[in-house]
């Protein structure tokens, strides 16, 4: 049992409220936790359970991308958009990446191997 199971049951005991946030991933499905931040505990609401978040990378519906790398704990929050513009940066390289090897072969000159002179 962790620190963090202690101090919601002491809590659950003295009768402290524990007030949830709630996320809503673009797929629908809803997130919940304590607070949304790196290190906090991260669950995943169906029906009426909760159940730890498995290892991955989430985005929300507003935008956020969650990353999760032990199960159930944010490793990180950041903007989707940062990955959005990397991905778009990848592309690009491949398209002048492409673009380079097809001048390439385009510049060759075919050879012949042999010349057979006719008599």
């Amino acid at each position: 049992m962790n620190t963090k199971d202690t101090l919601n049951k002491v809590r659950a005991v003295l009768g402290i409220e524990v007030k949830l946030e709630q996320m809503k991933l673009e797929n629908g499905a809803i997130l919940e936790a304590e607070k949304f931040e790196a290190g906090a505990e991260i669950f995943v609401v169906a029906d009426e359970e909760r159940v730890a978040v498995p290892v991955g990378e989430y985005e929300t519906e507003d935008g956020m991308m969650i990353i999760v790398s032990e199960e159930g704990i944010i490793a990180e929050i950041k903007e989707a958009e940062a990955k959005e513009e990397e991905a778009v940066e990848e592309a690009v390289e491949e398209t002048e990446a492409e673009e380079v090897v097809e001048e390439e072969l385009a510049t060759e000159t075919a050879s012949p191997k042999k010349i057979v002179k006719s008599i």
